[in-house]
């Protein structure tokens, strides 16, 4: 009779112990589709947001091109400029929606040939040249002379950078600065994105790169985004063998390290 009561009440036992850890696993469970869901809310606002920046200077420029009769050269330089930087920034804005989209279904592949780094880096300054002379920044380049050649997925590796110097762009209000510094050692390439930004806060920073997450912080909530950029160069950089860290000091800002092996991936 005593064993089988002490059997009785060990079963008891360990019957509530897992009906706790269930209950503490679906609690969590609901608390973070709760935060998901959230998540998601902001992305499809900020995404419109995104989505009608660009497309509003379009309309307006179409607008004067139709009520001006005459037109000089100059502004008609000025006007497709503007159609040109706010259609790359809509592209940019698509691809990475589609991106994250066949990451998230694993369903994204990368095609990897040797390419030239510098080439890379400087055709993804180009693209952005628009928004960087908008913004009155200060570009510095400290790329070696000698060709540096990695195998990689050009687009994917264009992608991250552009993102990359995106967010410099975005986050930089009293100080526009970008650098952006190379250097090879050891068998590995570094790649070095640096502003003088808002810095993002510690608290932030171990979920900078998680799907959708955005800071609570006002200053970044005030400024439109998917949350999906720092997601596909994670996953871009990381395809590529390489690793990606950040240090960031609130209110004097962020820089990004990319380290690519030099070998073949």
């Amino acid at each position: 009779d005593l064993l089988r009561t002490v059997v009785s009440q060990t079963t008891s036992a360990i019957e509530q112990i897992l009906l706790q850890r269930e209950l503490l696993r679906q609690s969590a469970e609901a608390s973070r589709l709760a935060e998901l869901n959230q998540l998601k809310s902001y992305f499809v606002s900020n995404v419109s947001h995104e989505l009608q920046t660009p497309l509003t200077s379009i309309r307006i420029i179409a607008e004067l091109l139709q009520s001006k009769k005459r037109i000089s050269a100059k502004e008609k330089n000025e006007f497709l400029a503007v159609i040109e930087g706010e259609s790359k920034r809509l592209s940019r804005l698509i691809d990475n929606v589609l991106d994250v989209s066949r990451i998230e279904q694993g369903l994204k592949r990368y095609h990897f040939s040797t390419h030239t780094l510098n080439d890379v880096l400087r055709d993804a300054l180009a693209s952005l040249d628009y928004q960087l002379k908008l913004n009155g920044f200060d570009v510095i380049v400290d790329i070696p002379k000698k060709s540096i050649k990695l195998n990689m997925d050009r687009d994917a590796m264009s992608q991250a950078l552009v993102n990359l110097f995106s967010n410099s762009i975005k986050y930089s209000f009293k100080e526009k600065m970008l650098k952006v510094v190379v250097s090879q050692q050891d068998g590995y390439v570094d790649i070095r994105v640096s502003d003088r930004g808002i810095g993002i806060q510690p608290d932030d920073l171990p979920r900078i790169f998680e799907t959708f997450y955005r800071s609570d912080d006002e200053s970044i909530q005030s400024i439109s985004g998917t949350g999906l950029g720092l997601t596909q160069i994670r996953h871009a950089v990381e395809s590529h063998n390489g690793s990606i860290t950040v240090d960031s000091v609130p209110g004097l800002g962020t820089t990004f390290l990319i380290t690519l092996p030099a070998r073949s991936v």
